[in-house]
């Protein structure tokens, strides 16, 4: 609930298993292998570039900081054309369970313990000063924040939840939901109007391909750091023995891996949403998600020597870094696969709840930019990313489905955990080419860089000696506790053929994650 909600949105990919024949036969003029639905939140009406400029908090907490929430649109658009209509799987009936928990309770998590107490140590007592939060996170009798092993409930909410569940989006977008929730954003500051709700829509296009050592890997395009997953892949690829070398044991393998993820961070600062760029912006997109001249030219730059200073990984500005999310890979006996990263952006959103229907609001206008506000390292903002009427602010997610060459089934995951995510989902495509199994490749630990700071960002665990050659190499080193969960990966994978094939599954322990089958 800390991390997604629908006060939220996010990014789905949808791996359909009917070829394009089959639905052309059918009488379907425009098909597509595998859908991406963008459910992205989008800016209220009356954004504008300049409006964080006098007080930029205002873009993480407060009714500034909310956007126009895709998530209830989204799952819609996914059952309507994916799910199964068979007798007791109607829209309603798979919502009924989540609003009988929320209203029955359910027993505090040790990670959900964990959250409130650090949001309660940065942001003060918000959860049990508030009564909208209150109410749900206070224990009655002391007033004192709930703990581990204590039962929330969210009766509220799971009004709204069967509410939904009996009459769709529209009492979500058009009715009496979105005036309570228009009130709740405008009471803290906020300029989202009943009219931004009852526009909002979905985005659905064919998913972006791209291949790995023989195989087919489809992921979302932007305003989704997909494009920079896929050019990170192929500027990797032309290292030959590079599936041969687990950088977790070689310097080499490290230093290549973390120069290409230092080229895929200058690549995004590129990256907006494509309906509010110009042609050459969007021809831009376009060759860093799928041009291999553009990813041989940046590979010939990589040294295996030594590593370079910002500039010379060519970003255009600074964008500023997105915050957390929540991921669900699954995948069917029939052949569906689907990868939904979803979220509110920061912990709890943007700390305005509304007491009518207990939607937690998100803060993803932060993922926008501001003109005149450059970050703590000096650089200014992308251009690409300042707010605008209904524009999605840049992402850094990017759920990913893989293929066997011959288009079987292989592989879903996907990450939540900010500007790691692509980085993380990368690593763990990596660790299973080097071997690993599926929980293993999730498990180990991993390293980041985003260009900013100019540094590497290693999980406790990795190999001292590995690290010690890529600082001989130039890079700066800082561990980072493995436990405090900065990015979390969830995946199934297809395993064997014929009769003895196998779903395995694995989800991230540093999430405090749990794999299920039904």
């Amino acid at each position: 609930m800390f991390s997604s909600g629908i006060g939220g949105g996010g990014f789905m990919i949808v791996r359909n298993p009917v070829p394009c024949s089959s639905q052309r036969e059918k009488g379907v003029s425009h098909c597509a292998e595998h859908f991406e639905i963008d459910f992205r939140e989008t800016g209220p009406s009356l954004s504008n570039a300049t409006m964080y400029v006098d007080n930029p908090l205002s873009s993480k907490f407060g009714g500034l900081a909310i956007g126009v929430p895709g998530e209830v649109k989204g799952l819609e658009e996914a059952w309507n054309r994916f799910g199964s209509k068979k007798e007791g799987l109607g829209w309603k009936d798979l919502i009924e369970p989540v609003a009988r928990i929320a209203e029955e309770g359910w027993i505090i998590s040790a990670e959900l313990d964990r959250r409130m107490q650090v949001m309660t140590r940065l942001l003060g007592d918000f959860l049990t000063r508030e009564p909208e939060w209150a109410a749900i996170f206070s224990d009655k009798a002391t007033g004192e924040l709930k703990r581990e092993g204590d039962i929330m409930r969210r009766t509220a909410y799971a009004k709204s939840l069967r509410e939904i569940g009996q009459k769709g989006s529209d009492v979500f977008y058009h009715g009496h939901m979105a005036h309570s929730m228009v009130h709740a954003a405008q009471k803290h500051g906020g300029i989202l109007l009943a009219s931004d709700l009852a526009r909002y829509s979905v985005n659905v296009k064919p998913a972006l391909r791209g291949d790995w050592f023989g195989r087919r890997v489809w992921t979302t395009n932007a305003p989704s750091s997909g494009p920079v997953l896929l050019s990170s892949l192929r500027m990797l690829s032309h290292f030959t023995d590079f599936v041969r070398r687990p950088m977790s044991y070689d310097v080499l393998s490290a230093h290549r891996f973390i120069e290409a993820m230092k080229f895929s961070s200058g690549q995004r600062t590129y990256l907006g949403d494509p309906a509010f760029l110009n042609t050459a912006a969007r021809r831009k997109i376009r060759q860093i998600g799928g041009s291999e001249n553009e990813s041989h030219r940046l590979f010939k730059k990589i040294h295996d020597e030594h590593t370079h200073e910002i500039d010379y990984y060519e970003p255009l500005f600074d964008v500023r870094e997105d915050h957390g999310t929540m991921s669900l890979s699954v995948a069917d006996a029939d052949g569906v696969a689907c990868s939904i990263t979803s979220t509110v952006n920061l912990p709890f959103g943007s700390q305005v709840m509304d007491w009518e229907t207990g939607i937690i609001l998100n803060n993803e206008m932060d993922d926008s930019s501001t003109p005149g506000e450059p970050n703590a390292f000096g650089l200014w903002p992308s251009p690409y990313n300042y707010p605008a009427p209904f524009k999605r602010p840049l992402s850094s997610m990017a759920p990913t489905i893989i293929e066997k060459a011959d288009g079987s089934f292989l592989l879903t995951l996907g990450g939540s955990g900010g500007s790691r995510i692509y980085g993380s989902v990368l690593q763990t495509l990596l660790n299973l080419d080097w071997g690993l199994d599926l929980s293993d490749a999730i498990e180990h630990p991993r390293l980041h860089h985003q260009l900013l700071p100019h540094e590497i960002s290693v999980e406790t665990g990795y190999r001292q000696d590995v690290l010690n050659g890529l600082m001989a190499k130039g890079h700066n080193c800082t561990l980072i506790d493995i436990n405090n969960a900065v990015a979390e990966i969830q995946a199934v994978m297809h395993v064997g053929v014929g009769r003895h094939a196998v779903f395995h599954a694995a989800s991230d322990s540093r999430k405090q994650g749990v794999a299920a089958a039904f």
